[in-house]
């Protein structure tokens, strides 16, 4: 659980460091999904945090995911490329769960259409 506080208090202005804490982050046991939501807010623009918050994730039941949908499309905003590991984990549940999953993610997504 202290993965979090660990990463709010590191520098990420050393290569070497960060080449080391990717390397530590690899290795570090998945924490709870819902603890992971917060590895995607823009405080975490590293792509290699993101990826680690999106394995968590992956752990989240179809009921849990719906209800953090609205989470989780505002947690799109923050990625830098189109082609993320959160788009491609939200794409892929979406088109696997078209029902549960699929209908909610495209209505959270057609009420973000507005903002540019």
């Amino acid at each position: 659980k202290a993965i979090i506080k660990l990463l709010l208090a590191f520098s990420w202005t050393d290569h070497r460091a960060v080449y080391e804490m990717h390397k530590f982050l690899e290795e570090w046991p998945l924490i709870d999904p819902v603890m992971a939501l917060e590895l995607l807010d823009s405080k975490f623009p590293d792509a290699k945090v993101r990826a680690y918050a999106v394995k968590c994730l992956e752990k989240m039941s179809l009921n849990d995911l719906e209800d953090y949908m609205m989470q989780l499309v505002q947690a799109l905003k923050c990625e830098t490329y189109h082609n993320s590991p959160l788009a491609l984990f939200l794409l892929s549940k979406a088109i696997n769960n078209r029902v549960q999953i699929g209908h909610t993610f495209y209505l959270m997504l057609r009420a973000e259409m507005h903002i540019p």
